[in-house]
């Protein structure tokens, strides 16, 4: 008799919430969380490397899937490639952030794991991936605001849940920023200022301190409050050039406690933003210069930029300043080309600088506005050139969902001779691989760049050339 999935999953206990397991790992996921086998289902648990054997208690188990989202509670086998995780918030040494999922393993091991999901996504031979430091390289980075006995908290939410999870320290972050998050949330707390918005339903417990993972010293997060009801603080952005910092405040801009706080910032540029009234939406709305000028002027590839505090700026200016030079190489005098999703504007910059003719394209109001064009998203800039007029080259640097099947139709119909892809979403990369290989466009070369190290992502440069002039 043939059982399927569904009816096996009936037939095993269904873990609850709040349930004890005790699991072997045997891969990451995509998120780069372990996962482990049971029965038909597959346990997920951030912190878990293959190998591991894990004690883990069940957070959630997901409706229509075959998950179970479990907490790390220790860890009793350890997997050959197991390293001490640096952070003593990482959800591996019993705190809460799962922000960095692969920090239990060493550095040239997630890379070699990196390339090989790269080479099965793609179905291309990847050399390996260029990189740089593993910590200390983040020069722009997010913070939402959540309330803690001690007071309001900077941080993030630990995957799958609201539970605020503290990133005072943060080791992935560069020191400027590190030190002027600390900083943040401390003059807060002395101004009384709380925390609103997407942070009210952060959770009230935390879990029982008694069992904390075996490979370190836990650092249980504080049990979290619910935020009071008057206005304050939602999130915090912070971006530096390596000497100084701008910083965006987005909550009740009216609120007097945040207004004293943005005020008694000592940084080069602090602007405040009004929170959305609903949503999860960091960016806030209409930013308001408080302090310094309007925008940091950074240098990414020998490139100048001047970076509004809620503008788009890649947070591994070393490492992606190697992948931007890679993406605009050949390309030069005599061409004519259209920058897609042209951010912070370095590609524009590199192209011109070697005498191409290039029109850039962005939707961010504000890197818009430093690009000195109008906001314009990559469909309606390719839609309103004519044949007769089209680009000989096409680079882009897409959102991870990756080009579209609009943007790509677009740019059959150009029929550019050369197009560069800077990605980080490698599933939507294949796709659009896929779209443009039917329409006579091959590989010529592709070299993927560790941007994050301690996290899955990775940046992907591939270059094509139309094979068939026919089309």
């Amino acid at each position: 008799m043939v059982h399927d999935d569904k009816t096996a999953r009936r037939a095993e206990p269904t873990p609850r919430e709040g349930d004890t397991l005790v699991v072997e790992v045997d891969a990451l996921d995509d998120d780069g969380h372990g996962t482990a086998p049971l029965g038909a289902r597959h346990v997920v648990v951030p912190g878990a490397v293959p190998g591991d054997r894990v004690e883990a208690r069940v957070v959630s188990v997901a409706r229509g899937r075959p998950l179970v989202f479990a907490h790390l509670l220790r860890v009793l086998v350890h997997g050959p490639a197991r390293v001490l995780a640096p952070c003593r918030h990482d959800v591996a040494r019993g705190g809460y952030c799962t922000g960095c999922p692969l920090s239990s393993l060493g550095l040239e091991a997630q890379r070699a794991d990196k390339r090989a999901r790269l080479e099965a996504t793609l179905g291309l031979a990847v050399p390996p991936l260029v990189g740089g430091e593993g910590l200390g390289y983040r020069w722009s980075a997010k913070r939402v605001a959540f309330t803690t006995r001690s007071g309001l908290t900077l941080g993030s939410f630990t995957r799958g849940s609201h539970r605020g999870a503290s990133m005072r320290d943060c080791l992935v972050d560069h020191p400027r920023i590190r030190e002027a998050a600390a900083l943040i949330e401390d003059r807060a707390r002395e101004l009384g200022v709380v925390a609103v918005g997407s942070t009210a339903s952060v959770e009230t417990s935390a879990p029982a301190a008694s069992a904390p993972p075996a490979e370190g010293a836990a650092s249980p997060a504080e049990p979290a409050l619910p935020p009071a009801p008057s206005g304050g603080l939602a999130a915090v952005w912070l971006k530096t050039d390596g000497e100084q910092v701008a910083v965006a405040l987005v909550g009740d801009a009216e609120e007097p406690t945040l207004r004293a706080l943005a005020e008694a910032l000592p940084f080069a540029c602090v602007v405040l933003a009004a929170r959305r009234p609903a949503g999860n939406d960091l960016r806030g709305l209409a930013p308001v210069v408080v302090k310094g000028p309007e925008t940091l002027a950074v240098q990414v590839a020998g490139v100048t930029v001047e970076v509004p505090p809620l503008g788009f700026l890649q947070p591994n200016p070393e490492v992606l300043a190697q992948a931007y030079r890679d993406l605009v190489a050949g390309f030069g005098a005599g061409e004519t080309g259209l920058d897609l999703y042209a951010g912070s504007g370095v590609t524009t910059a590199l192209l011109r600088a070697a005498g191409a003719e290039v029109v850039p394209c962005e939707s961010h109001p504000e890197s818009a506005r430093s690009l000195g064009v109008a906001p314009s998203t990559a469909e309606a800039t390719l839609a309103a050139v004519s044949v007769d007029r089209a680009p000989t080259f096409v680079v882009a640097n897409p959102p991870r969902a990756g080009l579209g099947a609009a943007v790509v139709a677009e740019l059959v119909r150009l029929a550019p001779a050369e197009l560069a892809v800077m990605s980080c979403g490698p599933e939507g990369l294949a796709r659009d691989l896929t779209g443009l290989a039917a329409a006579g466009y091959g590989v010529v070369s592709v070299q993927a760049y560790d941007t994050l190290p301690q996290t899955p992502h990775v940046e992907v440069v591939v270059r094509l050339r139309r094979t068939d002039p026919s089309r």
